[in-house]
């Protein structure tokens, strides 16, 4: 075969050729895929909400069935590559464009990738800082004393053979986002006349047009993470049951953003902030506990700071720091492994047909592969991972301070283009000759509108970084 576009061929409908007798369940892979959607993103619905009024939320239901949209071609365009192929971003931006296409698509899913492993350990320290002693422990700062604890819980989990391996970790990500969905769908149920926030209550409005663009941004940034999509695929133990995972996952996440947003923007109206974390601690029904907390611990004995200790830890700033330390640090392992898999995809020919040695005959062979990995093939994807965590956590604790503002720059375009442009161009690209000539309409439509909606996230962001 003299090269992969020649290779290119329409699927096979026998499910048989990609099933396995290990990898993935479909309702663990739908928990891994949320874990790693599923985040800091949930925080930000409120305020998306905001931007743009009540009749945002229709914004919202749009963007998620566009984003499913673009996961289930790209699973599709996977279908389309020849077997013995590995289902990698790499790969499919190859069938794109050949060499360049390889190149570019690594480039842009390394960034979205990279940056939200980077992101993901700068909150997780962050959140362990707010709960750790403020003068740290003997004589490390509680910065250094994060910094161990983070790594200490994060290199066990890069010793998993692959992402199928995580259900377990994704599920309790999924139940911590779980958590702080219940505690903000709760507060109209506590105080439906919203006493409880800063008086008056700020209002609502049906329509915020000027600030109706700039919600659907926040709304698809929520909804990006399909770069890691083929990795996932390709660990399931029936690939081809995919979609079923894909349209749980989607369904949960659209309806869990819809209610949470709904219920945020009720509570707080055009008072919300960015990220609602911090109206849960200072401008809810919650704030009152941690005053009645220390209130109620100030005569008694067993003092410390003037509390006893359980009581410190009940109180609502801790209780959410410890939340998204959870989702948070249920997000990085999956990342990790998906960024290995990425860079195995740009390494020489011979070097990257070794590499992907148990990728290349997951098909059919995937449990006697998994089984024939020599000890040093282990150890070398072992420290390949820390060495990528390794990297993340020493650039992004340097620069956490100004971390956000450039990464919303590079991870606002980066994950627009991975999770909608390159998914409706692969597809389009490996299937338009089985395509009637409506068909062949409707995927240009599409892509000609995922365009327009990545010029405009784009454009918003890197205003509001220049500003």
């Amino acid at each position: 075969m003299s090269s992969e576009n020649e290779d290119i061929q329409v699927p096979l409908l026998d499910e048989s050729i990609e099933t396995s007798t290990s990898g993935a369940s479909v309702s663990s892979t739908c928990l891994i895929i949320l874990s790693i959607y599923v985040g800091l993103g949930l925080l930000s619905q409120p305020y998306g909400l905001r931007l743009g009024g009540w009749i945002g939320l229709i914004s919202l239901l749009s963007t998620a069935a566009l984003f499913f949209c673009s996961a289930t071609l790209l699973a599709k365009a996977c279908d389309f590559l020849p077997p013995g192929h590995a289902q990698t971003f790499p790969v499919l931006g190859h069938a794109l464009a050949g060499n360049a296409g390889r190149a570019g698509v690594t480039l842009l899913a390394g960034f979205e990738l990279f940056g939200a492993i980077m992101i993901g350990l700068v909150i997780v320290l962050q959140q362990l800082e707010l709960l750790l002693p403020r003068e740290g422990l003997f004589t490390l700062s509680p910065l250094v004393l994060a910094c161990i604890i983070a790594v200490s819980g994060l290199i066990p989990t890069l010793a998993f053979q692959d992402v199928s391996r995580l259900a377990p970790i994704a599920a309790a990500g999924s139940g911590a986002s779980a958590a702080v969905a219940i505690a903000v769908l709760s507060l109209p149920l506590v105080d439906p006349e919203r006493q409880s926030v800063h008086q008056p209550p700020a209002p609502h409005a049906v329509a915020h047009w000027p600030g109706l663009l700039q919600s659907v941004g926040i709304f698809a940034v929520s909804m990006s993470g399909h770069s890691s999509l083929p990795s996932i695929r390709s660990k399931m133990q029936h690939p081809r049951r995919f979609p079923r995972a894909l349209g749980a996952s989607f369904a949960i996440m659209a309806g869990v953003y819809a209610v949470v947003a709904s219920a945020g923007y009720y509570y707080w109206g055009d008072a919300v902030s960015p990220l609602i974390t911090f109206d849960l601690a200072t401008n809810s029904a919650y704030s009152s506990l941690t005053t009645t907390a220390g209130a109620r611990s100030s005569n008694r004995a067993g003092l410390i700071n003037g509390q006893v200790w359980w009581q410190q830890w009940i109180q609502i700033d801790r209780i959410l720091a410890s939340l998204i330390l959870i989702t948070c640090s249920a997000k990085v392992p999956a990342l990790v492994m998906v960024v290995e898999e990425l860079i195995k995809g740009v390494l020489p020919a011979r070097t990257r047909q070794e590499a992907f040695a148990a990728d290349v005959s997951f098909h059919r062979l995937q449990q006697h592969e998994a089984h024939s990995q020599t000890w040093l093939q282990r150890k070398s994807q072992f420290l390949s991972r820390v060495a990528i965590a390794g990297c993340a956590l020493a650039l992004g604790v340097p620069a956490r301070n100004q971390l956000g503002s450039v990464l919303s720059l590079v991870g606002g375009a980066c994950s627009m283009s991975t999770s909608l442009v390159l998914p409706v161009a692969f597809y389009t690209k490996l299937s338009w000759e089985t395509h009637s000539n409506a068909g062949k309409v409707g995927l240009s439509g599409i892509l000609v509108l995922g365009s327009v909606l990545l010029a405009q996230v784009t454009y918003q962001v890197a205003r509001q970084f220049w500003s």
